[in-house]
């Protein structure tokens, strides 16, 4: 909730400013709205690595005290109760379920109120008789909430974690008063008895800066080693180290930020979340390191750790690396991190630093890394021949028009990170096929209703390597313009819950006539009057989508959410297309 009578701090106006342009938010969003947005996207980034929806974790406006709720399920964000569903049915127990509220406020100092207010909020969110308005968005996660309580018997420790995050602008100290009201305020929570810890965390005007920050720049480390040695000159390969180093060193400066939280975006070239402490393998390096008579020698019984990096430096007797992600042990990582106060000098781990950038090389490191224990093939979506040749395939293309049709294609997440490329001209594997999905698959329910999924379920279809690369870019072309025209107004804000279905329809109003199979030499034409279309902001451009909403209009607006996302309310739209545009 925002303090409408508050003057927003100049530093995060500007960035608010960025991550408005950057995430397609309408450009009449308010201020209150929009902050509500971009602390709940600081919170939640600093935990889950992977892009997301922000209106996916944001409430839609009653009051109930809470600005933002985000389920975080096996590693995975839930962002609806099919997908919790989904992920919770896995044959697995001892399954980690983080759940986040957040609050967001733009006063200049900690309000004990609107905190009261918020916790209360909280409080009435997990009860079995709530008494707060609540309004769609609130409604939706109240569902996922009770879903995970009815699988509590698969989750680990029994229950899920609690984790509220109180966001404003102020730069002072935690008065006595408000500290006092948030470990009594945490104790309250825990008393329910839902939950197997709670933490409630106020965040000021620093840490909002430093959480944004961590979104948007590389990291570096700087690591004393106890001894190393360098590889033999590879092809490929600029250099490559084996270095022993001090386990608490390794958690401070590789695996810590500033402020002691673990920096989750290092591992997103890792095959594998992170199990649990009740792993096998975890539950045992954990013995080992709270064993002081065995710490001395868990340099020698655990495997080590993998990292790759676009820079590695040997200074003296220490190594620097930048850029860089763990490829293989973020198992262990997770146990050093979370047992680091245990950790004695005389603790060390093995770590192998590679400065490799070649795509090719870095597959093989993580295939041949991560082969002791299975991993699905999906995992290495990534490394795929397709999905590399859609990568070059975008690279490929050119702005002739003068206008923001550049596109790019994030193979590997965070790749463009450190270079001038706006994030909103950047297209995820997910998001791409998502919109291939939608368009061409004609799949707009499963591209709503089952984001995560789709590409598991339609995965033979959507990544065929016989697929035109065509395709992909059209769909994010198309895409692109949908989100500009309903971020700056063109295209009245109601429409935006309705866009992978604008996205099916669209290929219709622009060619006149049902479309080829993706694989027929066809969708080549059919594709290119797709990208000149969207690539123009002129009148021709809108007239297109505005045809396409004028179907939705026709055949009449679903109901509630769930009608939208259904297939019946797909198969009315494809049968008007069909019979309308032959």
């Amino acid at each position: 909730m925002i303090d409408r009578g508050a003057i927003m701090h100049k530093i995060i106006s500007r960035y608010m400013q960025t991550f408005a342009e950057e995430t397609f938010l309408p450009a009449k969003m308010d201020e209150a709205a929009m902050f509500e947005r971009f602390a709940n996207y600081c919170v939640i980034r600093s935990f889950y690595p992977e892009d997301f929806s922000i209106d996916s974790i944001t409430s839609d406006g009653a009051d109930s005290g809470i600005d933002g709720v985000c389920f975080i399920i096996d590693g995975e964000l839930a962002a609806t109760l099919s997908e919790a569903k989904a992920i919770l049915s896995r044959p697995k127990r001892n399954i980690p379920v983080d759940i986040y509220f957040v609050q967001a406020k733009s006063g200049d100092k900690y309000d004990r109120g609107e905190i009261l207010k918020f916790t209360n909020g909280v409080r009435d969110f997990i009860s079995d008789d709530s008494q707060l308005p609540k309004d769609d968005f609130i409604q939706r996660q109240k569902e996922i909430f009770d879903l995970i309580i009815e699988n509590v018997a698969k989750i680990q420790s029994g229950r899920p974690e609690a984790h509220l995050r109180y966001v404003c602008t102020s730069n002072n100290d935690v008065e006595a008063e408000i500290e006092a009201t948030r470990v009594s305020e945490q104790r309250a929570i825990a008393e329910s008895g839902l939950f197997s810890s709670v933490d409630i965390e106020f965040i000021g005007l620093e840490r909002i800066i430093s959480l944004w920050d961590n979104t948007r720049n590389s990291v570096s480390a700087i690591v004393p080693t106890l001894g190393f040695t360098a590889y033999p000159e590879m092809l490929g390969v600029s250099e490559a180290y084996v270095a022993i180093v001090p386990a608490r060193a390794f958690v401070k400066e590789v695996l810590m930020t500033k402020d002691g939280k673990m920096r989750m975006h290092i591992f997103e070239e890792n095959v594998r979340a992170y199990l649990g402490d009740k792993n096998p393998v975890n539950n045992q390096i954990q013995q080992t390191l709270n064993d002081h008579s065995r710490q001395d020698k868990f340099g020698i019984l655990n495997n080590g750790i993998t990292i790759i990096s676009a820079d590695v430096k040997i200074q003296s007797k220490n190594i620097s690396f930048d850029n860089y992600q763990i490829v293989n042990g973020c198992q262990t990582s997770h146990v050093l991190y979370q047992n680091y106060d245990n950790l004695t000098e005389d603790s060390s781990i093995t770590i192998k630093v590679i400065e490799v950038t070649d795509g090719d090389i870095i597959a093989d490191i993580v295939r041949a890394t991560n082969s002791q224990t299975e991993v699905t093939e999906t995992q290495f979506l990534s490394f795929t021949a397709l999905v590399r040749r859609l990568e070059r395939y975008f690279e490929s293309t050119e702005d002739k028009t003068g206008m923001e049709t550049k596109l790019y294609f994030e193979r590997r997440n965070g790749q463009y990170k450190d270079r001038d490329v706006p994030k909103r001209r950047i297209f995820s594997i997910a998001e791409t096929c998502r919109a291939v999905g939608a368009m061409f698959l004609q799949k707009p329910d499963l591209a709503y209703r089952y984001p995560t999924r789709m590409i598991t379920d339609l995965q033979d279809k959507l990544l065929s390597n016989k697929n035109k690369e065509i395709i992909y870019y059209a769909s994010a072309v198309a895409l692109y313009r949908l989100k500009l025209l309903l971020s700056n107004g063109s295209l009245d804000g109601k429409y935006a819950i309705y866009k992978w279905h604008i996205l099916m329809i669209l290929p219709f109003v622009i060619n006149k006539k049902v479309f080829p199979s993706i694989q027929n030499k066809k969708v080549e034409p059919y594709c290119q009057k797709i990208i000149a279309v969207c690539s123009q902001a002129d009148e021709g451009c809108l007239n297109a989508f505005e045809e396409a909403i004028k179907v939705l209009n026709e055949i009449g607006l679903g109901g509630t959410r769930d009608d939208i996302r259904s297939q019946a309310y797909t198969l009315k739209i494809l049968a008007y297309c069909n019979k309308n545009y032959k």
